[in-house]
Order: C-alpha cells, then sequence, then structure tokens
C-alpha cells in the first residue's frame, strides 16, 4: 500500500505530458503482460503425449508401397508410348470394374517410430518453452531495464526540480535580502536627511529667533530711546507752554488753581470754594458730573485726587490721566469720568485752550 501511495504521488507530481507518457507505458505494460500470460498458458495446455494418429491412404492403379515410410512414395517410371501412325478406330469405352471393397485395418505403428516421435515433440515442446522462458525473460529484462530508465529519469527531473526549486529559493532570499538592505539604507538615508533637516530648521529657527530677539532688543532700545527723547521734548514742551502759561496768566492778573505758578488754594480745578475765577467755571462743568454717592465725612479726612486732563486746540477732553488716587478707586472712577464729560472745557481768560491742565479734587469742600 505504501509503494502504491508513492507511486501515486510521483504521478500526480509529474506534468500532463509526462502523465500521458506514464499512462500508455502502463497499458502497453498491461497488454504485454496479458500476451506473455496467454502465451505460457497456451505452453501448459499442449499434451505432453499424444496419442498416435492413424491414416488410410488410397491410390487407384499400382502403386509401389515403400516398405520404409520414412521413404517418400512415388509411382513406377513407364516409357511414353510413341503414336501409331494408322489411324485406330474409336472404340468404344470400357466400364470399370467395380472396386472390390477393402476392409480398413488400422496400420501397424512402429514403437520406435512412435517413440523417436513422441521424443521429437517433447524436444520440441522444451525448445519451445526454453524459447518462451527467454522471450519472457528479455521481456522482464528489457521492462525492468525501462523501469529502471525511467525511475533514473523520473530521479533526474525529481532532482532537477528540487535542484531548480533551490536555487529559485535560494535567488528569492537572496534578493529579498537585497530589498531589506536596501529599503534599511534607504530609511537610515532618510532618517539621517529628516535629522539633518531638522537640525537645519532648528538652526534656522535659533538664528532667526536670535535675529528676532535682536531685532526687537534694537527695536526697544530704539523706542527707548525714542520715547525718552519724546518725554524729554515733551517735557520741554510743557515747561514751555507752563511758562508762556504763566506768562499770560499772570500778565492777566488771574489767579487759576492748578496751574504752574498759580495760588494753591482751596479752591483747586475741579473743587469746592467760593472762587468766581476760572477755577470756579471749571467746577461748575466737573462736579455736575461725577456721579458718587457721598458718604457722611468722618472728622478731617478729605480724600483727594491729582488729574491731568489734555485738551485739544477746542478745548475738548482728549484723555483724562489720574496721576495720584485718592485711595478710593470708586471716587476716583466717578471723578475721572465726570472730567471727561465736561467737554468742552471753560475757555481760560486768555482765550487759548493749553494742551494740558493739572489740578486737583477733593471729596469734601
Amino acid at each position: 500500500m505504501k509503494v502504491f501511495k508513492h507511486a501515486l504521488r510521483q504521478y500526480r507530481s509529474l506534468t500532463p505530458e509526462a502523465q500521458d507518457q506514464r499512462r500508455g507505458l502502463t497499458y502497453a505494460l498491461v497488454l504485454h503482460g496479458l500476451l506473455l500470460l496467454a502465451l505460457v498458458l497456451s505452453l501448459f495446455a499442449t499434451p505432453r503425449s499424444p496419442n498416435p494418429v492413424q491414416i488410410e491412404l488410397w491410390a487407384e492403379g499400382d502403386v509401389a508401397i515403400a516398405e520404409n515410410q520414412d521413404e517418400p512414395i512415388t509411382a513406377p517410371d513407364e516409357p511414353e508410348p510413341e503414336p501409331d501412325p494408322t489411324p485406330v478406330a474409336p472404340k468404344e469405352p470400357e466400364v470399370a470394374p467395380e472396386p472390390t471393397p477393402v476392409q480398413s485395418t488400422p496400420p501397424e505403428v512402429d514403437p520406435d517410430i512412435a517413440l523417436s516421435e513422441a521424443k521429437r515433440k517433447k524436444e520440441e515442446e522444451d525448445r519451445l518453452k526454453a524459447e518462451a522462458a527467454r522471450k519472457a525473460r528479455e521481456e522482464a529484462e528489457r521492462k525492468a531495464k525501462e523501469e529502471a530508465d525511467r525511475k533514473a529519469r523520473a530521479e533526474a527531473d525529481q532532482r532537477a526540480r528540487t535542484e531548480a526549486e533551490r536555487k529559485a529559493r535560494e535567488e528569492a532570499e537572496r534578493k529579498a535580502r537585497e530589498e531589506a538592505d536596501q529599503r534599511a539604507r534607504a530609511e537610515a538615508e532618510r532618517k539621517a536627511r529628516e535629522e539633518a533637516e531638522q537640525r537645519a530648521r532648528a538652526e534656522t529657527e535659533r538664528k532667526a529667533r536670535e535675529e528676532t530677539e535682536r531685532k526687537a532688543r534694537e527695536a526697544a532700545e530704539q523706542r527707548a530711546r525714542a520715547e525718552a527723547q519724546r518725554k524729554a521734548r515733551e517735557e520741554a514742551e510743557r515747561k514751555a507752554r507752563e511758562d508762556a502759561f504763566r506768562a499770560a496768566m499772570l500778565g492777566d492778573g488771574q489767579q487759576i488753581a492748578g496751574a504752574a505758578g498759580g495760588t494753591a488754594n482751596r479752591n483747586q480745578v475741579g473743587g469746592g470754594g467760593g472762587n468766581d475765577g476760572y477755577g470756579a467755571q471749571v467746577r461748575a462743568c466737573v462736579r455736575p458730573n461725577v456721579i458718587y454717592n457721598t458718604p457722611a465725612r468722618n472728622g478731617r479726612n478729605n480724600p483727594t485726587l491729582s488729574y491731568r486732563a489734555d485738551l485739544n486746540s477746542d478745548g475738548t477732553v482728549r484723555s483724562v490721566r489720574i496721576l495720584r488716587s485718592s485711595g478710593i478707586a470708586l471716587f476716583d472712577d466717578a471723578v475721572q469720568k465726570g472730567i471727561a464729560k465736561c467737554s468742552p472745557f471753560p475757555k481760560p481768560p486768555n482765550g487759548r485752550y493749553p494742551s494740558y491742565i493739572d489740578g486737583e479734587y477733593r471729596m469734601y469742600e
């Protein structure tokens, strides 16, 4: 059973052409085997000691019978009659006498002849058997040789296929290794390139950041210098305007509280008091706009804040800044909003608005 399964697996592993050849060879072997079996059976079916055969021979006329049956039977030599030149009248046909029946008796068989015939037949049978055996042996040897050649070819084909598969597998593994190495090199190059690009970007960003910081420092320094120059210029302008405003106010004989050079009394700009001058006008403009729930006065405490009102050329309030807080945020906010709502400010006695006015505002007057 294992041999049959092995042969079946080999047969299935063959190509269609090889399977057709294997199938034709199998049919030829089966047919030759059947013919050989029929020949052997026919040889064994032949009788070894056949019975003697009796033959009766009949002949017309006088025929010499040879005493030795092994010699061929021939008729006696008779001279041919010479033709008669004289015409002869035709004779009436003679009626042949009826043959006398001869009693058939079996011929006697020579025992030596029968023995030699049996021996000859036995030798012929042995010769035929030997010839059949020889042919069978040659056929078996031929088939064995063909089977050996077929097996050798099959093994050679199998070895060739195995070698081809091994080479193909090694080639595939080699290509796979080369592809893996190539992918690894490409990945390493990609990572190196990305790292280089990342380092370059980081360096660029660092340089850009440093450049930005440097420019920012330079801009800050420039702005600081510009701011310092602006403040110095504004301070110079303010002092110049204060000097001019003081000169103008004092030249008119007016005392304006909160202005540089004015009288620092209780009647500040926006504060209370009975002054009928410019301070009273500013107080009358600011006080109604200060919305704050003033509590009852406690002793001599009087919250006071200092402010600066930046004015436009037409007297409108541009901005209000708290220079010194009263300590009460809500009061500071209410006063700041009241000053902003006094827009435009009352016109000064000289008819010209300064760029700003500094003043104090007290909660209680």
